[in-house]
This record gives structure tokens, sequence and C-alpha cells, in this order.
């Protein structure tokens, strides 16, 4: 982990000063909220089902 950090802190620092369009911004700020959207929904799924029993039903014993 902190290998990767270095390395996308170093790759930062190379790319200096860059410009993001609003258009840029714009998608960029609506891929993060549709991914966490999509990793919250599924996580919250994995939780009510596995309360809910459906996940007792799933094992064929």
């Amino acid at each position: 982990m902190a290998a990767v950090i270095g390395v996308v802190a170093y790759a930062w620092i190379q790319m200096g000063d860059v410009e993001m369009s609003s258009g840029g911004i714009l998608a960029m700020v609506g891929g993060v909220l549709v991914s966490l959207a999509v990793g919250i929904g599924l996580m919250a799924l994995v939780f009510y089902s596995n309360r809910s029993g459906h996940d007792d039903d799933a094992g064929g014993h």
C-alpha cells in the first residue's frame, strides 16, 4: 500500500500544473458518485441478504 501511495504521489508531482475543464471535473465527480452508489448499494444488498436468512438456503447441505 505504501509503495502504491508513493508511486501515485510521484506521478502527481511529475504532472505539474494540469488544468481540467469544467466538463472533465463534472464527469469525474459523476463517476465517483456512481461508483460509490453502486458499492454502497451492493454492500447493502449483501447485509440485507445475510440478515434476512436468504443466504442460509444457498448452502445446499
